[in-house]
C-alpha cells in the first residue's frame, strides 16, 4: 500500500466514525426505542409501565425529567405523583436513565408529538408510602409498533457503523505503528 493508499483509508475511516459522533439532531424516538418502548408504549396500551399517552399533559417537564433519571428517588422521598405512579403500576420500579438534558428533551418532545390530545387520568394519590421493593416485573404484551421498530433499527445499524469505522481507524493506526 502506498502512502496515498493510506490516507484514503484513514479519511475514509475518519469520515465513518464521525458519522456516529457528529452533532446531529437527536431522535427522540430512537431514545424510546432503546430506553423505554420495553416497559411503555405512547397510545397502545400500559405494558409493566405506563401507557405515557398524554403524560406530558398531566406533569410538569422538570418532574418528568427528574422521573426518569431517579424516580426511585422520589418515591422514597414521598412524592405523592411518584408514589401514586409506583402504587398503580404493581410497585414495579423503573430503573433510572441514564440521559443527558438534550436527549431527555427530545423523548418528552417525542412523547408529546405522539400523544393524542386527551390525556389518561392521573393515578389517584394515596397515603400508603413504599419502602419495600417491588416483586418481578410482568412480561410485557405483544410486540413494538412499528415506528418504534424503525427507530430500533436505524439505532442499531447507527451503532453497527460507528463500531466498524472505530474498528478501521483502530487496524490502520495498529498497521501504521508496526510497520517497518
Amino acid at each position: 500500500m502506498n502512502k496515498r493508499s493510506i490516507k484514503y483509508f484513514l479519511i475514509f475511516g475518519l469520515l465513518i466514525l464521525g458519522y456516529g459522533s457528529s452533532s446531529q439532531e437527536v431522535d427522540g424516538s430512537a431514545i424510546f426505542a432503546t430506553n423505554c418502548a420495553a416497559c411503555h408504549t405512547i397510545g397502545q396500551g400500559q405494558l409493566v409501565g405506563p401507557d405515557l399517552e398524554g403524560v406530558t399533559e398531566k406533569y410538569a417537564k422538570q418532574w418528568i425529567t427528574r422521573f426518569i433519571r431517579e424516580s426511585q428517588a422520589m418515591i422514597e422521598e414521598g412524592d405523592e405523583k411518584a408514589v401514586a405512579v409506583f402504587n398503580a403500576y404493581n410497585m414495579i420500579p423503573m430503573p433510572p436513565v441514564p440521559l443527558n438534558d438534550e436527549q431527555i428533551d427530545a423523548l418528552i418532545d417525542h412523547i408529546a408529538k405522539v400523544s393524542k390530545d386527551e390525556p389518561e387520568p392521573e393515578p389517584p394519590v394515596t397515603e400508603k408510602k413504599v419502602a419495600a421493593r417491588p416483586s418481578v416485573a410482568k412480561q410485557a404484551k405483544g410486540g413494538l409498533p412499528a415506528e418504534q421498530r424503525a427507530a430500533t433499527r436505524k439505532a442499531m445499524m447507527t451503532g453497527i457503523w460507528v463500531a466498524f469505522g472505530a474498528l478501521t481507524v483502530m487496524g490502520i493506526g495498529i498497521w501504521w505503528a508496526t510497520r517497518s
